[in-house]
């Protein structure tokens, strides 16, 4: 019998009545019986009934089919119905399902092919229709056909056509018609060509007929085996769409999922996990994972659900079950999945289930952890050794379950032997026996610091931490690998020693942060956090200055900082016994802020050492440093009465030093664009000085050059701000201008005569404002009129000086 895809989809009471007449008649021997009029009439009936749905009369028409050429007449006058457009695709589209149908039906398809009321949506189930007939008999009618017709649609279906059958022979006609002046026979012509060599050359005959050349004499069965590989890709494109399809909908369920309300989402979950889809059912254990981690109370329904799924015949739904499991902490759970541990044999699952006894610390379940690390693959064992990590963590209440797993786990490290884990493998049993910080496990881990991978070097380092403080042995081991090749494993090697070194430990640390050793910068800052943290356990503040004088020796800005910490500690450790040495320290500090960038500390730290030191000249020489410090920072004048009075005291070979340190600060001053300060230094130590500001005669001259050069700038800047709209800025320069012009008089008189004689208006009435700093009697250049008679008034309150730079 010949059959159909599309019989069963909506069966009537007639169509069962059909077959059951059959199946009466019986089956005569060596084949099928002649189908019977009663038959024929009854499905010639469903066929062309009105009010029949067009499902209906597909399967009709499938079911004549199947009678072979007793039901080429009924389905050859359904085609001819031009009027009945439903019956025609029932019939087109029951043809094209068929794998034989009859070969009298071919002429009233090529027939209909040619039919000029032929409705557009009809050509796609015809050149359907067409296709069924693959033999060598149609496609030569079809192409007989295609090189005598006119008809521009019933080429283009005849092409499509020979396009889905796919025959060698019908490849040189087709490159021909792309020779048509018309673009829809050539575009049509193209698409089949593609269709059946599964080339892409556009219209181009020439490129099709290049291509031909190339092809033509290759045999049919390659023609057809390059064919089915074309097809076999586009199924599985399509089988990936629907895939992506299919993935995208059940995000938009989850979505919706998540945004309902708690009692629907739950009750929508227990049913998805029975769905028969298992996309949905992979989704419910997913989300219900989810919604356990954050329910407060035991989900017992749902819990039951899960349970019941940890057999689910597909492999993804059973894995997120696993992990769901783990999420609702049900104790049932654990014996469940202690059992699947032993029964799953899907790789993927049997992770899950690990990870899940891991999460759920089931101390029951170490020893069926430790046979998989013997035999089963790197995915498991990693797996396992992380589950043995969280079951035997440290402080966790399944800690003491976890000794039987030790000595595996230690062996793991061991490289002696040509079966010796993977560097993987190690790296995780190295992790694992740190997160469980057993003693048992120190020689392990210090045979690991000398594996040749880095990462398994790190974990070793870090595990040695882990084992508490006062462990000589690994202190030794560490020391050995401050200087390792990883910067990685130097870091963890100096953040453990910072952990649980010791005295030795800290000379080591400061011996890596001298010069020529260690370079890396982080690992640098690491070493000296370290060091910070062994000194903080050290009662000894002798052994720390130590440590802070050798790393004060290195110079550098890093190790000078680091200095300045240590000193602070070992103030704090000497108290306030008010001893030499913590005033030794707290000088050594003031050094150490000072060149490390805090020159405020410095200074305060000064203050304190020369108002508490008893001895005279001690004490003068520790205001002089302070006052060379404090004339460095803002507001900077105030060191310079601590410097004055330095230099009046001293002997004058000194005094020279001690002028050169204010002259090269107000310079530096200067250079920065702060002339206001720069002339407030110079003027004020000038006027304090007196007379003994001429000792030094050559640098004497230098500070007078200076003091003009400062003065002007200071002048412009005041002058400038005169008129600022900040009321604090105009009197700051106010008070300034009037400070340069009391000091340099003949400064203002040059300007003013300037602005006047130029008839600059704004410049004359901001340097009036400074007229008083002059002390002069101002009565006459105010009565004056004109610019004319003031700048004469002017000119008589002393001979101009030469013109300033501007």
């Amino acid at each position: 019998m010949r059959r159909s895809r599309w019989v069963s989809l909506s069966v009537t009471t007639a169509l069962v009545t059909v077959m059951a007449a059959g199946a009466a008649r019986g089956q005569p021997e060596g084949g099928q019986s002649a189908p019977s009029n009663d038959e024929l009439r009854i499905l010639s009936g469903l066929l062309t009934r009105p009010g029949v749905s067009l499902e209906t009369r597909r399967d009709a028409a499938a079911l004549l089919l199947a009678r072979g050429d007793a039901a080429v007449g009924i389905l050859s006058g359904a085609l001819e119905k031009s009027d009945a457009p439903e019956l025609q695709t029932a019939v087109l589209q029951a043809i094209g399902a068929a794998s034989e149908p009859p070969a009298g039906l071919l002429e009233a398809l090529l027939k209909l092919s040619g039919t000029s009321s032929l409705g557009t949506g009809m050509q796609e189930p015809l050149s359907a229709a067409m296709s069924a007939y693959r033999g060598r008999e149609g496609v030569q009618e079809m192409l007989a056909l295609l090189s005598r017709s006119e008809s521009v649609r019933q080429r283009q279906i005849l092409m499509a056509a020979l396009g889905r059958i796919g025959e060698k022979e019908a490849v040189q006609p087709l490159i021909e018609l792309l020779r048509s002046v018309d673009p829809a026979i050539r575009s049509s012509a193209a698409s089949a060509l593609s269709a059946i060599t599964q080339a892409y050359l556009g219209e181009s005959h020439e490129a099709w007929a290049e291509w031909w050349r190339e092809h033509k004499d290759e045999p049919r069965g390659k023609w057809l085996f390059e064919r089915l590989r074309a097809q076999e890709a586009q199924l599985a494109k399509q089988a990936a769409e629907l895939d992506e399809v299919t993935r995208r909908l059940v995000e938009v369920y989850q979505g919706t999922l998540r945004k309902a309300e708690p009692e629907a989402r739950l009750g929508e979950l227990v049913r998805l996990l029975d769905d028969p889809v298992a996309a949905l059912r992979e989704l419910a254990a997913e989300e219900s994972r989810t919604l356990l981690r954050e329910s407060k109370e035991p989900q017992t329904q749902l819990m039951d659900k899960l349970l019941a799924r940890a057999t689910d015949p597909a492999s993804s739904v059973r894995e997120e079950v696993a992990a769901a499991l783990a999420a609702g902490k049900d104790k049932r759970a654990s014996a469940l999945l202690m059992e699947r541990l032993e029964a799953e044999t899907e790789a993927s699952v049997r992770g899950a289930v690990i990870k899940a006894l891991g999460e759920l610390r089931e101390g029951q379940a170490v020893p069926g952890l430790v046979r998989l690390l013997g035999v089963g693959d790197e995915a498991t064992m990693l797996r396992v050794i992380e589950s043995l990590g969280q079951i035997g963590e440290r402080g966790s209440e399944s800690a003491g379950s976890v000794d039987p797993a030790l000595s595996p786990l230690a062996a793991l490290l061991d490289r002696s032997d040509r079966s010796a884990a993977s560097d993987a493998v190690r790296e995780a049993a190295a992790r694992t026996l740190s997160r469980i910080a057993r003693s048992e496990s120190l020689p392990a881990l210090i045979r690991a610091l000398d594996d040749n991978a880095a990462k398994v070097r790190f974990f070793a380092a870090q595990g040695l931490g882990a084992l508490g403080k006062d462990n000589a042995r690994a202190v030794e081991s560490l020391l050995a690998h401050l200087s390792d090749t990883d910067k990685g494993v130097r870091a963890a090697v100096a953040d453990t020693l910072g952990r649980i070194g010791n005295g030795q430990s800290a000379a080591a640390v400061v011996s890596r942060l001298a010069p020529g050793g260690e370079t890396e910068k982080d690992v640098r800052q690491t070493l000296a956090t370290a060091l910070l943290a062994i000194q903080r356990r050290n009662d000894n503040p002798q052994a720390t200055e130590r440590l802070a004088d050798d790393l004060m020796a290195s110079g550098d800005a890093d190790s000078i900082k680091w200095a300045a910490q240590l000193y602070d500690m070992a103030m704090v450790r000497l108290g306030s016994t008010g001893n030499g040495t913590l005033s030794r320290v707290k000088e050594k500090l003031a050094e150490a802020s000072l060149r490390s960038g805090q020159p405020t500390r410095a200074a305060t730290l000064l203050r304190e050492l020369a108002e508490s030191e008893k001895d005279a000249a001690r004490q003068q020489a520790l205001r002089q440093k302070l006052g060379r410090l404090l004339v460095t920072i803002p507001p900077y004048v105030e060191g310079l009465d601590l410097l004055v009075r330095s230099i009046q005291e001293s002997p004058a070979g000194e005094r020279g030093v001690l002028l050169q340190d204010i002259h090269e600060q107000a310079r530096r001053l200067k250079d920065e664009g702060k002339a206001s300060e720069a002339y407030r230094i110079v003027s004020r130590a000038r006027k304090a000085l007196g007379p003994t500001w001429l000792a030094e005669a050559d640098l004497a001259a230098r500070m007078e050059t200076l003091l003009v050069t400062v003065g002007r700038a200071a002048f412009d800047q005041a002058v400038g701000r005169l008129d600022a709209e900040d009321e604090a800025v105009r009197d700051a320069a106010q008070e300034l201008a009037e400070e340069v012009a009391a000091g340099d008089p003949a400064l203002l008189v040059t300007y003013l005569s300037r602005a006047l004689a130029d008839g600059d208006g704004p410049a004359v009435t901001k340097l009036e404002r400074v007229l008083p700093a002059l002390g002069r009697d101002l009565s006459a250049y105010k009565a004056a009129a004109t610019y004319e008679a003031k700048l004469a008034i002017v000119k008589t309150w002393g001979r101009e000086p030469s013109a300033p730079e501007r």
